[in-house]
C-alpha cells in the first residue's frame, strides 16, 4: 500500500459513516471503531504518521459535512494513549428529543 492508497482506502471506509452524519443520523459504534482501527494500522505499519492520518480525516469530514465540519476541533480527531496521539473518528449528533412524562 502506497501513501496515496491508504488515503483512498480510508476515505472509502469513512464513506458510510460520513453519509450517515450528513443526513443527521447516528453511526454504529462498530463502524467507528473499525475505521479507527484502520487508521491506527496505517500509523503502526509506518505508512503515515498520525498527523497525516488526522489531516486526511479532517479533509474527508470537510468534504462530506461542509461548514458543519468546523464544529470538530483538531483535538476531536486524536486521542492520547501513552506518548502517542492516535487518530480518532469523532461523531457529534444532535440531541435526542426529550418528552415530558405527561406526554401521551
Amino acid at each position: 500500500m502506497t501513501g496515496s492508497d491508504w488515503r483512498s482506502a480510508l476515505r472509502e471506509e469513512l464513506g458510510p459513516l460520513l453519509d450517515s452524519l450528513a443526513r443527521g443520523e447516528g453511526a454504529p459504534p462498530a463502524l467507528r471503531y473499525r475505521i479507527e482501527g484502520f487508521a491506527r494500522a496505517v500509523c503502526s505499519l509506518g505508512l503515515a504518521p498520525p498527523e497525516d492520518v488526522v489531516r486526511c480525516l479532517r479533509e474527508a469530514y470537510a468534504t462530506a459535512l461542509g461548514p458543519s465540519a468546523a464544529d470538530y476541533t483538531d483535538d476531536d480527531f486524536r486521542v492520547l494513549e501513552g506518548a502517542t496521539h492516535w487518530p480518532c473518528v469523532p461523531v457529534r449528533l444532535p440531541r435526542a428529543p426529550v418528552y415530558t412524562s405527561s406526554a401521551p
